[in-house]
């Protein structure tokens, strides 16, 4: 027999949130019961009616190892303490009270949430992390703002729950004047923040500033054991089932209309996609989400002519489209150490000395990396492999530096060092068991490739390869192509061409480069076989190196730093498409081969 709902609402009101919610899913008119606005309205009224003390929630920040979990749990002085639901969080800051039970959370390393202690349910607010308007561009017509305070509030009138949040220029501690830039955001229409306020000459609000509020009295005795918690973190609790909100993902792709444009949008360029999300919310919503930016930058470079670019200032990281650099002037970089890597899933790093950055060319993107402790007096940069890991979905920077070399007794040391890069520290590693070239690495399906060095080793008949898998964490040593090491053919560089490791060897003496690639571990077959006798010396073997294979018609572009042009292997013709000098010219330029693509090591742009 059912129960009325009458009676099912007055007898659950009165449950824990914990307890409530899982009546739920015992049928479905039980969860449209219990997951009504009136219900949980009332349940949030009776359930939080206990006399005596308020109730925590606290959990702890301890690192714990991978077989143990974390836990959240209630606690009321001079009662039991009980487990909540598990702390999925890196080192929370609780920093408003219970707002009808729902608390914003700050987190060390994943920005603001929106938290229900009760129910374990959680909403990552969107660029919050480090938010875009808090990293200078490089550029006085985009703003910037250092600080930044948020807060959490409900509007009686609509029933909507806001986070605010308040830029500014200066510091809450500043005397001075400064201006401020206000942003708010629906939790249930969270498609993005919303500007809605910007004022000169106001000082920088105390926004989430701790405000005291008294829990216990010096007259009253509260007594319980923490021994087995360490490193607590607290905060005031409410049983409340009020949700947190719907994500970005599941607003956008509840619609019909927007799950079509999602497959349409998805095969577009960067700035046309750009210039789409301007459109309306939702579409904005769609392109800023993790799930459209991972399909983004496999769909929209599917079967795409190779994208050139051109870096023409190193320093702030500008970056110019080849047709924009031949129509306007073509403008050289005095930095003759300047490389840059292949597009690792949309995202390149350059290098030149000790400075590098990651970078999206596509979106003018850029993030300087800092290397302390290099004992390296002959650094190349070169050795700053990026790579991706598929499983965290989550761009990796391996660094390899020398302590020692010495080319006279073969004798080198290196030093080994990864990191994520989003992140700031660098974990030391093994390093591989072999030393590394100052050749610009690639990454080709799971793994970082370098070329060896024979210089620092006794020569063998073949070159080696050093390969970093970027899940395991682990170095190997693959045999590399054909090519004696003491014959004329060396190795100019290693490259990922149609998605396979490949090898460009250049023969000096004939003028020629060919381009091996690996069929499969250790084994190599002549993919390509360049003539450039009929084009030097504007294209010589010595200083000339392949970028990319354009995938509609099998031409190879290839570079010298002076010119840059597509090589047709099929008629052996060359068509030069950029040229700013001529061979043994001091001024050089860096093309790059860059992406369509949305990702920065941020998340969302």
């Amino acid at each position: 027999m059912a129960l009325p709902d009458d009676i099912v609402t007055e007898a659950f009101s009165y449950l824990p949130a914990k307890s409530a919610g899982r009546f739920r899913a015992l049928s479905r008119s039980w969860h449209a019961t219990l997951s009504s606005a009136p219900f949980v309205e009332l349940h949030r009224r009776r359930a939080n009616k206990t006399a005596g003390h308020p109730k925590l929630f606290f959990s702890t920040t301890a690192e714990t190892s991978e077989d143990e979990e974390s836990y959240f749990y209630s606690w009321q002085p001079g009662g039991a303490v009980k487990k909540l639901m598990p702390n999925n969080f890196y080192t929370p800051t609780p920093l408003t009270r219970p707002l009808h039970g729902l608390v914003l959370i700050r987190c060390a390393k994943a920005g603001y949430h929106i938290y229900n202690p009760s129910t374990g349910a959680v909403l990552a607010l969107p660029d919050s992390k480090l938010p875009l308007k808090m990293i200078p561009r490089g550029s006085p017509q985009v703003p910037y703002y250092p600080w930044v305070a948020y807060g959490f509030g409900y509007c009686s009138l609509t029933g909507e729950y806001k986070v605010v949040r308040i830029f500014s220029s200066t510091g809450h501690d500043a005397d001075e004047y400064s201006p401020i830039l206000c942003e708010r955001q629906w939790t249930e229409e969270g498609y993005d923040w919303y500007q809605r306020l910007r004022s000169v000459g106001t000082r920088h609000p105390r926004l989430c500033h701790t405000v005291p509020e008294i829990l216990f009295c010096p007259n009253e005795e509260t007594t319980s054991n923490f021994e087995d918690y360490d490193d607590l973190v607290l905060g005031s609790f409410e049983e409340s089932l009020v949700p947190v909100g719907r994500t970005i993902e599941e607003m956008v792709l509840l619609s019909p209309m927007t799950r079509a444009w999602f497959h349409i949008l998805k095969w577009m360029p960067t700035q046309s996609v750009a210039e789409l999300s301007l459109v309306c919310r939702e579409w904005r919503a769609m392109v800023k989400d993790d799930c459209f930016i991972r399909s983004h930058v496999v769909h929209a470079n599917l079967r795409k002519s190779p994208r050139v670019m051109i870096i023409t200032d190193f320093f702030i990281a500008i970056f110019m489209d080849l047709k924009d650099f031949n129509e306007r002037g073509r403008v050289v970089v005095d930095i003759p150490e300047l490389v840059c890597s292949q597009p690792c899933q949309g995202l390149n790093v350059a290098s030149c000395h000790r400075r590098s950055f990651v970078c999206n060319p596509a979106m003018g993107y850029f993030q300087r990396m800092e290397f302390q402790n290099v004992h390296d007096d002959t650094f190349y940069a070169g050795r700053v492999g990026l790579g991706y890991d598929s499983v965290n979905n989550e761009h990796v920077v391996v660094l390899i530096t020398y302590t020692e070399k010495n080319f006279v007794t073969q004798e080198y040391a290196l030093e080994c060092r990864v990191r994520y890069a989003k992140e700031e520290e660098y974990r030391s590693l093994d390093s591989p068991c072999r030393p590394v070239a100052n050749i610009q690495p690639t990454y080709v399906d799971g793994k970082i490739f370098w070329m060896v060095d024979p210089n620092l080793r006794p020569i063998f008949l073949d070159y080696e390869v050093v390969a970093f898998d970027v899940q395991k964490k682990e170095f190997e040593v693959l045999r590399g192509p054909p090519c004696e090491v003491s014959g004329g053919s060396n190795p100019m560089s290693i490259l990922q061409l149609q998605g396979a490791l490949c090898v460009a060897c250049s023969d000096k003496r004939m003028n020629v480069i060919d381009i091996w690639m690996m069929k499969d571990v250790g084994t190599w077959a002549k993919e390509y076989h360049i003539e450039l006798e009929g084009f030097s010396p504007e294209y010589s073997s010595e200083w000339t190196t392949p970028l990319a294979v354009d995938p509609k018609d099998g031409r190879i572009l290839l570079k010298t730093g002076w010119s840059l042009g597509y090589y047709d292997p099929k008629t052996a013709e060359m068509e030069t498409i950029c040229r700013v000098g001529r061979p043994g010219d001091r001024l050089k330029f860096c093309p790059v081969i860059c992406h369509e693509s949305f990702v920065t090591t941020l998340g969302a742009f």
